[in-house]
């Protein structure tokens, strides 16, 4: 029996770290992402709500893909303005033109089960080289806030 794409029962999709969107999901990654269609949840711009912390985080995940390493990670995502978490396998993909992005495989946490096997979301923040707070993401402000003193 040869295993079907549509088979898979896990969201997956290939990011675009360069162009911050997705450029492909399957079915259960369209429900995550509460959207319809891959042509319209490829049509969205992640940029618009990135903070600068994540922006630096994914660059830092290409660098570490283009080694070959994989990385897993518990993350926050807000598909249209609801709370999800997922724990993540992320790796590297190569584009037809060269460019790195980013194939995840997750595997959704459901907060209002208390057997989830994984802990809360990932928190990330960025501070300048003398340690004044830049920014975070929103599971890092949700649990921190903007005022931060180092």
């Amino acid at each position: 029996m040869t295993l079907q794409i549509e088979h898979l029962t896990i969201p997956i999709w290939i990011y675009d770290i360069d162009n911050h969107c997705i450029y492909w999901t399957n079915q259960p990654g369209l429900a995550l992402w509460e959207s319809d269609s891959l042509d319209e949840l490829c049509s969205r711009d992640f940029s618009a709500n990135m903070s600068e912390a994540l922006q630096e985080s994914l660059l830092e995940y290409q660098e570490s893909f283009r080694r070959g390493e994989t990385l897993f990670h518990n993350w926050h995502f807000s598909p249209k303005g609801i709370d999800k978490q997922a724990h993540c396998h992320f790796s590297g993909y190569e584009f037809s033109d060269g460019r790195i992005g980013m194939l995840v495989e997750a595997v959704p946490l459901h907060s209002s089960n208390g057997d989830a096997p994984f802990g809360p979301s990932t928190m990330l923040s960025d501070y300048s080289v003398e340690g004044v707070f830049i920014s975070g993401n929103p599971s890092f402000l949700k649990e921190i806030g903007r005022d931060v003193r180092t």
